[in-house]
C-alpha cells in the first residue's frame, strides 16, 4: 500500500505525541522519522496557503457582507448560526436583509478579482492532487509496539500500519479480555 502525503500529514500529531512518552528508543525512532516527514508537512502547509489576490478578495467580501448585514444594537453585524449541508456541525452566516443588493455588490467584486479566483480554484485542485498523490517517504525506521502499546488507540495503529512504521513485537490477542468480575466469591 502506497503511503498519502495526507497520511503524512495526519502522522505529524501523533509522532508528536508519541515523542512525549518517555522511553529512550522511542524517543530516538520518533526524532529520526520527524525528521522525514518535516520536510514534507513544510511544503504541504506552503501549498495550503492561499495566493495574495485571493486572500485579498476574501477580505473585502467579508467587508461587504458587514455592510449589508442587519445590524444588532451595538451597531455590530448579526450572524446567524446554521447546520451545515451534508455534513455534521454548525456554520454561521451573516444576515443579510436585501439579499439581491448583496448579490450585485459581490458579483462587482466577483469580477473585479476574477483572475485571483480562477488561480485559486487551480491552486485547490492541485492541493487536493498532492494530498491524495503517494508520498515518496520509505521509512526505515520502525516504532516497537511494546514501546507504547499502553497509548495507543486503535485510529493510532492503523495509521503507523499504514505507513509501514509500526513493528508488532508483541502477540496480539485475537480475543477481548474477560472484565474482572466484581462479585466476591464467598463461602457458606
Amino acid at each position: 500500500m502506497e503511503i498519502t502525503n495526507v497520511q503524512i500529514e495526519q502522522l505529524v500529531p501523533l509522532l508528536n505525541a508519541l515523542g512525549e512518552i518517555r522511553h529512550p528508543m522511542l524517543a530516538y525512532k520518533i526524532a529520526l522519522l520527524q525528521q522525514q516527514v518535516t520536510p514534507v508537512v513544510e511544503a504541504i502547509t506552503k501549498a495550503r496557503t492561499p495566493i495574495a489576490a485571493y486572500q485579498e478578495y476574501v477580505q473585502k467580501r467579508d467587508v461587504l457582507c458587514q455592510e449589508h448585514a442587519e445590524k444588532d444594537p451595538a451597531g455590530n453585524a448579526k450572524k446567524e448560526r446554521i447546520p451545515m449541508a451534508n455534513q455534521q456541525g454548525w456554520s454561521t452566516r451573516y444576515v443579510i436583509p436585501e439579499m439581491d443588493k448583496f448579490v450585485l455588490a459581490a458579483g462587482v467584486l466577483e469580477k473585479e478579482y476574477e483572475e485571483a479566483l480562477e488561480q485559486e480554484t487551480t491552486r485547490q485542485q492541485s492541493l487536493l492532487d498532492l494530498l491524495t498523490s503517494p508520498a515518496d517517504l520509505e521509512f526505515r525506521h520502525k516504532i516497537k509496539y511494546s514501546w507504547c502499546k499502553d497509548v495507543l488507540t486503535g485510529n493510532n495503529m492503523s495509521l503507523l500500519m499504514a505507513c509501514g512504521i509500526l513493528d508488532v513485537d508483541e502477540d496480539l490477542d485475537d480475543e477481548p479480555e474477560e472484565p474482572a468480575s466484581d462479585s466476591v466469591d464467598t463461602e457458606e
